[in-house]
């Protein structure tokens, strides 16, 4: 018979799996940002907004704080599948090249 607990640990979101033998498998969040552009390209602020369990769930918060957005707002909201918090804003304050298009993608 096997039991599932769901636990908050680290940060992340933990499930207790129960079987002859207790063990916990470790299950990494969808955390959603507020990036507030700065002067500079890599001088922006991260608001962290909120974290969910599943891609579904976080996706359908993205487009309702988009759409619930001004228009001539300079905002950017993204979606980041990390371990815990401060990984998620290295990841997004990593600089990252822009990728190389090929003849035929353009």
């Amino acid at each position: 018979m096997i039991t599932l607990k769901r636990g908050d640990a680290d940060n992340g979101v933990s499930i207790l799996v129960s079987t002859d033998y207790n063990y916990w498998i470790h299950i990494m969040p969808y955390y959603i940002y507020k990036i507030i552009p700065g002067e500079t390209a890599t001088a922006r602020t991260l608001e962290y907004t909120s974290e969910h369990g599943s891609y579904r769930e976080a996706k359908n918060e993205v487009k309702t704080l988009r759409t619930a957005q001004p228009k001539d707002a300079d905002l950017v909201y993204k979606i980041i599948f990390a371990d815990n918090q401060p990984e998620a804003e290295q990841l997004l304050l990593e600089h990252r090249e822009k990728p190389i298009l090929k003849e035929w993608e353009i």
